[in-house]
């Protein structure tokens, strides 16, 4: 939830989903801005180059990628940028879209996007780490 408000207050992002990859015994969950889904999903094969290339990139979607990222909300996405969590997107991706055709363009830098991506990242590890120390949660806390 932090991380979709932070992106949505300080970045102006209109849209945002991020993808995160579970285990197969890892029930798949879905809302608007997080799927857990497993890395096989047939869903990932329209992100198969993305994946391998390993850099976050501004880009114009496949009708594809739009409905798998987006679903309902696929029509107002008209640029996006997609970033790896991790190398090779070994965590997940984020994909950020925008209502404006020229907001996020092949030409535009990534620089920021790369950090962006790091930093999601690294949060993730940690939180990941911290849940893992905690242990189970209890039923209602």
């Amino acid at each position: 939830r932090l991380l979709r408000a932070r992106l949505q207050e300080d970045f102006g992002v209109e849209h945002a989903v991020l993808i995160m990859f579970a285990a197969p015994c890892v029930v798949a969950a879905h809302d608007r801005f997080l799927k857990i889904i497993e890395s096989r999903d047939a869903g990932l094969k329209s992100f198969a180059s993305f994946r391998k290339a390993d850099e976050p990139l501004c880009v114009r979607l496949s009708p594809a990628q739009k409905r798998f990222a987006f679903g309902d909300r696929e029509a107002d996405v008209h640029s996006a940028a997609r970033i790896p969590l991790g190398r090779h997107a070994e965590h997940g991706f984020l994909v950020i879209g925008s209502r404006d055709p020229d907001y996020f363009h092949p030409g535009k830098r990534a620089d920021y996007l790369r950090r962006l991506g790091e930093v999601v990242s690294a949060a993730l590890i940690a939180e990941g780490a911290a849940d893992a120390k905690s242990g189970p949660r209890a039923s209602g806390s």
